[in-house]
């Protein structure tokens, strides 16, 4: 069944308003205004916010031509179908209100059945429009669920998030994504690309604090055939291997300052050069940065380019740590033993409720990241359907057990305590670990050796 049309007839002729009104009530899909002149019906139409669906228009008014009304219909209210009536047998008028967007034009007296017909047809289209948007809507929130699908939440400040993302998606600029590590930046540098993209273009990753300076520069830029030892084909680097989709460049503050200067004129210029190459290339990707340190911090200490820094940083996309959205924490605990139990083949049911009181009450360091490795060591090790608080990792029950008065030892041990309930929380990842302590890998391990 046809939804209900809102009907706007605007006529003189008090004769001509009750006949159609009389004939439009009949077919029950339409609700009807009728106004006497140009300036009612516009009044009519301003009150309701250009709502009526259909005009039926008098070409002869007693104070403006119908089709000047028409006119003004199709600036202001585009979505407004008008039919136009008239006495006259006046091709050029009609073919001039067909020109200014009328959709028919009628003869007066007006014949029921075609009039009727000519509103039906108008009634079917808008409501064909109708079902399209509410399809397309539906699809948009589909689509925003599916994009958002891997980012797991309950906290109404990633739900702000995420309406903060869709709003930077489109955008030509760089977007930058702080966070401490483990709290999720690549899953919204992919939203930002499934938002724009789809599946359409390219979504690359690199992870720069994992190599060298000239591994860095050939694995950016690429480089030309013969421009070292081994060289033996030409590299398009992962710049021109990405293409027009998005290239995602994590922990941006290791980058080394001899490499931040060509990243500066590839986002200045749209161009860079090869390793060994003089001919230029394009630039088409977009870039979405990511970093875990205080940049400002880095600017200070010469550490990173304060022209780099307000090139990357035109929207700055900040990701809450886990303490801050505690009621994320059983939601996220509860998700990841589910994962778990599917791997591996197991049924703990559960966590036990003091088990997870001590899971609130924690700060995690290391975030979502470590909280899933918590969940994975202790269904491992649990020999009940329940994960309790003594199958929980031993650096996390001694950060609540461990009896205060042994604290009282030297500076150095606490140092080695605190070096090794770091290393657990991220699974002994020694780059990972030394960013959390704000220490370099090599002194980390210095310091391992020593203790």
């Amino acid at each position: 069944m046809l939804r209900k049309s809102e009907v706007l007839v605007v006529d003189d002729d008090p004769s001509t308003i009750r006949f159609v009104k009389r004939l439009l009530v009949q077919e029950k899909i339409y609700n009807v205004t009728t106004a006497e002149n140009g300036k009612q019906a516009l009044k009519f139409a301003e009150s309701s916010n250009g709502g009526f669906d259909i005009a039926v228009i008098d070409q002869k008014l007693p104070d403006l031509l119908g089709v000047d009304l028409l006119k003004i219909f199709a600036g202001k209210y585009p979505n407004m179908d008008c039919v136009m009536l008239t006495a006259l047998d006046d091709v050029e008028m009609a073919v001039k209100a067909i020109k200014i967007g009328a959709y028919d034009y009628l003869r007066k007296p007006v014949d029921p059945s075609k009039l009727i017909l000519t509103l039906k047809h108008i009634s079917e289209k808008e409501d064909l429009l109708f079902k399209i948007k509410n399809l397309k809507d539906k699809a948009h929130e589909i689509g925003k669920k599916e994009v958002f699908k891997n980012i797991i939440t309950k906290s109404r400040k990633m739900f702000d998030l995420f309406h903060q993302i869709e709003r930077v998606a489109f955008t030509d600029d760089p977007i930058l994504i702080c966070g401490e590590s483990g709290t999720g930046k690549e899953l919204f540098a992919r939203s930002l690309h499934d938002i724009r993209f789809g599946k359409d273009e390219k979504f690359s990753a690199i992870n720069i604090s994992s190599y060298q300076n000239e591994l860095l520069s050939n694995e950016l830029f690429g480089h030309a055939r013969g421009a070292y030892t081994g060289a033996q084909t030409e590299s398009q680097g992962i710049i021109g291997v990405t293409k027009n989709g998005i290239l995602f460049l994590d922990e941006i503050g290791d980058l080394d300052l001899s490499v931040q200067s060509r990243l500066l004129r590839v986002l200045e210029n749209k161009e860079y050069y090869p390793v060994g190459d003089t001919r230029v290339k394009k630039v088409n990707c977009s870039f979405v940065f990511a970093t875990n340190k205080n940049l400002f911090h880095l600017m200070e200490k010469g550490l990173f380019r304060k022209d780099l820094y307000f090139r990357i940083s035109a929207h700055i996309v900040e990701i809450p740590p886990l303490r801050e959205k505690r009621e994320d924490i059983s939601l996220l605990a509860n998700v990841f033993l589910k994962e778990f139990n599917k791997k591996n083949r197991k049924k703990i049911k559960g966590i036990h409720q003091k088990a997870m009181e001590l899971l609130n009450r924690y700060n995690f360091p290391g975030n979502i990241r470590e909280l899933k490795n918590i969940i994975k060591s202790s269904a491992a090790i649990e020999k009940t359907n329940m994960i309790t608080k003594q199958s929980l990792p031993m650096y996390f029950q001694k950060y609540f057990f461990e009896d205060k008065k042994e604290d009282l030892v030297p500076l150095e041990e606490i140092e080695r305590r605190h070096i090794k309930y770091v290393l657990d929380a991220v699974n002994q990842n020694k780059s990972h670990a030394a960013k959390i302590l704000n220490i370099s890998r090599p002194t980390l391990i210095s310091k391992l050796k020593g203790s």
